[in-house]
């Protein structure tokens, strides 16, 4: 531990300090009043008024603080009065001066301590006004100038004490003027309202922040009180004058609210109060803060919207996991069934009913797993502006004649790498959705270009990557949202249509591919005034690839032998049963361990291992590193019934064509197979 280093002038410093004849003295209002300022302006639950003498530092007024006084060796004190400003330790436990410091490692636990000196006149540190924490922290700089101003006061205060027990109560007076002063600097130069009442509620004082956040003039106030109720949000008014009619009765005053300025805007502010005492123990100040918070609740609704889509898009992704298997084996069966019947086959139309029953059943799961990020992407380096212009045709077929398209598309746009099928799929939904907001004709506008995003931006923007990025922006001229309806926009199942109309997937789908595309999508909306929908997704270098058409698949029959790895056993049975009649020798097992054993056992060579990716005791891709141990030229094709699996990094394959996803049909799973052998 680090000892406190000897004052140059300790003689003088002792003979200033008794001067003032503090030390032993009792609590004395004016001052815990201003050590109490000094924790609510640091946000810190100790603040102290403190003296050193020759032998401890002895704690005039303190607040959050059992000890009345600590020996000097052990004083932070006595470190800070050698320093000509404020003395900050943001972390005493990394600081290898007071890292074994029995106030650090044991009771109160302090690991943050700042504190200014009192200096009197002729410079003399006799003390401090400190404030510590029982976490490490930083101060702002808005909180180290209030130290300095609070410190001064302090001193000021001390110094009107020693003049009391003198005769010069001029001098007296105009040293209270002097710290008058300084609080007044104090109070006007925080960014919040500083207010200050009698008991009554009569006002006293409100800084000019009053003018800046209420968007009202502070004259205006004092001649009206009134005029800040007024100001209140008349669905919080109520509430808010029920507990402004409570707070002189009590001592914490805390309340978040709504106003809505002159200029119309609605701005949310909490507001804070203490309590002041007189030496006597009565009530005399009531002084408080009022901070425009509006910001900081933007950011929290925009991460509990995050959180939400999260827990929402995991059940949805399970969801479409086990259904996804149900439809392997429906719409597989049907297809088996189907290809055994004579085309006049009375069961025939009932059977293709269900299997178009099927095929709408898979597109719902989906859906579900484009709103739970969990699809399987095939990304590649794309022009944002020619996807806009190939869908040109389509959309301009979809909004009819009372409606103007505009296109305003970069030509120098920057590429970006994702699915061009699901961005034509997040293009649509938008333009859909803005058909549905203009049943009376408008103009539906769709805008790309190349934006640089700063670090000011992406602060406000939780989930928005700093750098280039292509934007691209969907804009109408309907109705609007009001805020019931943006606070829910993205939910899944959530719809303003009628019953029927639609699955309430379009929107949450469009959320769901774009983050799972490295991207972020935000709108604005007002009832009457229409939406904009804007899509921003990372640059990447390169050029964007010619999407050439896929030569047709060899014949999808074979003589190889496939080890089907399946723990689901109508699953495993279909699919072994598809490759028989293709031909194939076909080995089942139901676990990895299954799996191993029959390899091991199996004296003749295995083609291909055809294995979900999800299965108890060891997935697929625990099973395919340890069969390659076995058997190394073995091939290996995934499936699964969504992508939060093992061999998948952030929803997209390494390699694509390793992978099926379900639910398939006969001739897909007869073609990848295939595929897989002959790749």
């Amino acid at each position: 531990m680090q000892a406190p280093p000897p004052v140059a002038d300790e003689t003088g410093r002792l003979e200033a300090l008794r001067r003032y004849e503090v030390l032993e003295t009792p609590p004395e209002g004016v001052l815990d009043d201003l050590t109490r300022i000094a924790a609510y302006v640091c946000q810190t639950p100790i603040a102290l008024v403190t003296l050193v003498d020759a032998q401890r530092q002895w704690f005039k007024s303190r607040i959050g603080l059992a000890l009345s006084e600590t020996p000097r060796q052990l004083s932070f004190c006595a470190h800070a009065i050698h320093a000509t400003d404020v003395y900050v330790v943001e972390d005493l436990g990394r600081d290898e001066g007071f890292a074994d410091h029995p106030l650090v490692i044991g009771d109160p636990f302090i690991r943050f301590y700042a504190g200014v000196p009192l200096r009197t006149a002729d410079g003399h540190a006799i003390g401090t006004l400190a404030v510590a924490d029982a976490v490490p922290r930083q101060l702002t700089p808005e909180q180290l100038d209030a130290l300095r101003v609070l410190g001064r006061q302090v001193m000021a205060q001390l110094e009107l004490r020693r003049q009391a027990f003198g005769t010069d109560r001029l001098r007296d007076a105009e040293h209270r003027r002097d710290a008058e002063d300084r609080f007044r600097q104090l109070a006007e130069s925080i960014q919040q309202v500083f207010w200050m009442t009698d008991p009554r509620g009569a006002l006293l004082y409100v800084s000019p922040a009053f003018e800046t956040i209420f968007g009202r003039s502070c004259e205006s106030l004092v001649a009206n009180p009134g005029v800040w109720m007024d100001a209140v949000h008349p669905d919080d008014r109520e509430r808010v004058e029920q507990a402004a009619y409570a707070r002189s009765r009590r001592d914490e005053y805390d309340e978040v609210y709504r106003i809505v300025r002159p200029d119309g805007a609605v701005r949310w502010i909490r507001d804070r109060a203490f309590h002041m005492y007189d030496e006597a123990g009565e009530l005399y100040r009531l002084v408080g803060t009022a901070a425009d918070i509006t910001e900081q609740r933007h950011l929290e609704e925009q991460l509990q919207q995050a959180q939400k889509m999260e827990i929402v898009g995991r059940l949805a992704g399970g969801v479409a996991h086990d259904f996804n298997n149900l439809l392997t084996v429906i719409n597989g069966m049907a297809d088996l069934v189907l290809a055994g019947l004579a085309e006049d086959d009375p069961a025939r139309r009932d059977l293709t009913q269900i299997r178009l029953a099927g095929d709408r059943a898979a597109a719902l799961t989906g859906r579900l797993l484009a709103v739970s990020r969990r699809q399987i992407l095939k990304p590649e380096v794309i022009d944002l502006s020619a996807i806009v212009t190939g869908l040109r045709d389509m959309i301009q077929r979809l909004i009819g004649e009372d409606i103007t398209l505009v296109l305003e598309l970069a030509p120098d746009l920057a590429s970006i790498r994702a699915d061009p099928g699901q961005i034509e799929q997040v293009l649509l939904n938008l333009v859909v959705n803005a058909l549905d907001a203009m049943p009376d004709g408008g103009v539906l506008t769709i805008e790309t270009r190349t934006v640089q995003v700063d670090q000011v931006y992406a602060a406000e923007h939780p989930g928005t990557r700093t750098g280039p990025h292509a934007m691209l922006g969907v804009r109408d001229t309907g109705i609007g949202m009001d805020e019931s309806i943006r606070r829910r926009i993205f939910e899944p199942f959530f719809t303003t249509k009628a019953y029927g109309k639609g699955t309430g997937l379009g929107l949450s789908m469009v959320y769901g591919i774009v983050k799972q595309s490295g991207g972020s999508i935000w709108f604005q909306s007002e009832p009457g005034h229409g939406s904009r929908f804007t899509i921003y997704l990372p640059y990447v270098t390169g050029s964007p690839a010619s999407r050439a058409a896929q030569p047709p698949a060899a014949t999808a029959r074979g003589h190889e032998t496939v080890l089907v790895v399946e723990d689901e056993l109508p699953l495993r049975e279909l699919a072994a049963r598809v490759l028989v009649a293709a031909g194939y020798t076909v080995l089942q097992a139901g676990n990895g361990a299954d799996a191993l054993a029959l390899l091991a056992g199996h004296a003749e060579p295995v083609h291909l291992v055809f294995t979900d990716v999800v299965m108890p005791g060891m997935n697929g891709r625990e099973l395919a590193a340890r069969q390659a141990q076995l058997r190394p030229a073995i091939r290996v094709l995934y499936t699964s019934g969504y992508t939060e699996d093992a061999i998948l990094r952030h929803g997209v394959l390494d390699d694509p064509g390793r992978f099926l996803s379900k639910p398939y049909t006969p001739s897909v799973l007869r073609r990848r197979i295939r595929e897989a052998l002959d790749g």
